[in-house]
């Protein structure tokens, strides 16, 4: 059976309550909504090529080229600011770079326009847009701003243009691999941030014990006044960044600690006691809590994948669906043996 009559509509399945990813998954016209007008259908269809020989998405390559030449342009223009011995490092990039910075914006504008004149309000449900809004608009302000001379001085201006490389995330999630890397990384951001808080806490616990009882000792025995040791006990700040330099980057442990030991043995109470408790209880449990949110991520992306390929088999029976229908030569609902051989001539 061919399924429903070849005389019957095929009832719209787009709608504004869609996202971008859900629009950009159904390429034939006539799965669009029946008030698209043709130059709209022709952009989507822009939009949505795929290459039938590599299936590539072309509009999707082609952008993503530009990104990665722009990230190259970037690079250039960081290591030429940087080598500038003049007082405003855009003198020595060349005048060339600046108008392809330009361009390169226009372009990104141009495309942002072209995904909401197709898309409209669905464009606010998809995140790479929404990333590609924010870019676009950080790159219009600092256009805007050029010349203002302060934000010259702190080179506001390149570090607003830095922001362009987020699009080359877009990229990555072209990878497999790397966009479960990049989930699992943005799930755990969160317990990152809580863990360095709750890490910075236990640091300033720690020093206000180093402050009270080591600063005498460590006076004692580093007698230079401009020590790092003998003043690193001498405030809360002061210890608390000893102890992150020591026990969280791991650098130079026993520079301050042992001499402090072999004068006051007791103080080795306190140098093990923030030990075990921040590197080896605290920082490993926030890396422990750090894979699961990994691995949650991970099982949320094969739910996508078992999702996607679902919607696939369901794009696959339409599209089978709508070759049987145009075999049907003679619209009985059925298909002949004779229409099958034909069809398939």
């Amino acid at each position: 059976r061919s399924g429903r009559p070849r005389g019957a509509k095929t009832p719209p399945r787009l709608s504004v309550m869609m996202g971008v990813d859900d629009i950009r998954q159904n390429d034939s016209f006539e799965d669009l909504p029946e008030d698209w007008s043709q130059l709209r259908r022709a952009v989507h269809k822009t939009l949505t090529y795929t290459h039938p020989a590599t299936g590539l998405a072309v509009f999707d390559t082609s952008i993503s080229i530009i990104v990665v030449s722009n990230i190259v342009i970037m690079i250039m223009e960081t290591d030429w600011a940087a080598q500038c011995l003049l007082d405003d490092p855009e003198d020595c990039i060349p005048h060339w770079a600046g108008v392809l910075n330009n361009v390169l914006l226009a372009v990104y504008t141009l495309e942002l326009c072209t995904r909401f004149f197709a898309y409209r309000c669905a464009c606010f449900r998809s995140k790479w847009v929404v990333l590609d809004m924010v870019i676009v608009g950080v790159g219009l302000a600092g256009i805007a701003l050029a010349d203002i001379p302060e934000l010259k001085r702190v080179n506001v201006l390149r570090v607003m243009r830095v922001a362009r490389i987020l699009r080359f995330l877009r990229i990555l999630k072209r990878f497999p691999t790397l966009s479960n890397m990049i989930g699992g990384f943005t799930g755990a951001m969160q317990v990152m941030f809580w863990g360095i808080v709750m890490i910075l806490m236990l640091l300033v616990a720690w020093s206000l014990f180093a402050v009270e009882l080591i600063n005498p000792v460590s006076k004692r025995i580093f007698t230079e006044e401009d020590s790092w040791c003998r003043n690193a006990f001498s405030s809360v700040l002061f210890s608390t960044l000893l102890f992150f330099q020591t026990l969280v980057a791991g650098d130079s442990w026993g520079a301050c600690a042992i001499p402090v030991i072999e004068e006051a043995a007791w103080a080795y109470f306190i140098f093990a006691g923030a030990l075990v408790s921040v590197q080896l209880g605290f920082t490993n449990l926030v890396l422990a809590i750090i894979v699961d949110k990994a691995a949650e991520a991970r099982e949320g992306s094969k739910e996508e994948q078992r999702a996607q390929r679902a919607k696939q088999q369901i794009e696959s029976f339409e599209a089978w669906r709508r070759i049987m229908e145009e075999i049907d030569a003679d619209q009985s609902g059925s298909i002949s043996e004779q229409e099958l051989i034909e069809g398939y001539a």
